[in-house]
């Protein structure tokens, strides 16, 4: 092997230890800032508060005219059904399968249907400020009954009464309030960097 060959696999070795080095730094620094803000929670109510003003619906005057708002450009705002496609991308890039986003009218209740083999999961997301009542559980749960569908979900970036958590025990449909769902939006983040770097390392 001559030294020009020599050289360029030492090169090689060093550029992959070096990349091996960044890897594992950036890693441990995203794992150690998800654990800060699991550990928090104000940091994680503070990110759902920030969720819902980011999908949120607009307001309107009484004459029906859109208030505008003087926001910062470096604030992200998003309409309400780009809620519901950031909600599906969680659940795929968590659970697999296939997460997709219902009409915008005649969904009667369920936003997502999420199909993982031969399960099918009915979501129904909500970007409101007061905690949601059984309303969105039922609707659910009716679909759920209605089409055969195997379990239901229903999303909130705020919380829910206490009268609709007594309502969801037993039927099989499961509640996902503000933190929880920053939880899972954290997780799917790094689920989503680890896919990346199995396919394509080099870019990690």
């Amino acid at each position: 092997m001559g030294a020009l060959q020599i050289a360029a696999v030492i090169i090689l070795l060093v550029a992959s230890v070096h990349l091996w080095i960044v890897n594992t730094k950036n890693k441990k620094l995203f794992s150690m800032v998800s654990d800060q803000i699991k550990g928090n929670q104000d940091v994680r109510r503070t990110l759902a508060m920030g969720l819902y003003s980011r999908f949120r619906k607009k307001e309107y005057d009484k004459e029906g005219n859109p208030i505008d708002e003087k926001l910062s450009e470096m604030f992200l705002r998003e309409e309400p059904h780009d809620f519901e496609d950031f909600v599906a991308r969680i659940y795929e890039r968590l659970y697999g399968g296939s997460a997709c986003v219902t009409s915008g009218s005649g969904d009667y209740g369920v936003d997502i249907e999420h199909r993982i083999g031969d399960k099918v999961v009915y979501i129904q997301v909500k970007c409101e400020k007061s905690n949601q009542p059984f309303d969105p559980i039922a609707k659910v749960h009716s679909n759920m009954v209605k089409h055969g569908a195997d379990a239901g979900i229903v999303v909130s970036v705020s919380d829910f009464t206490e009268n609709a958590k007594k309502y969801a025990e037993g039927i099989n449909v499961e509640l996902i309030n503000g933190v929880q769902l920053v939880d899972m939006w954290i997780k799917s983040l790094q689920t989503e960097k680890e896919q990346i770097q199995l396919l394509n390392p080099e870019n990690i």
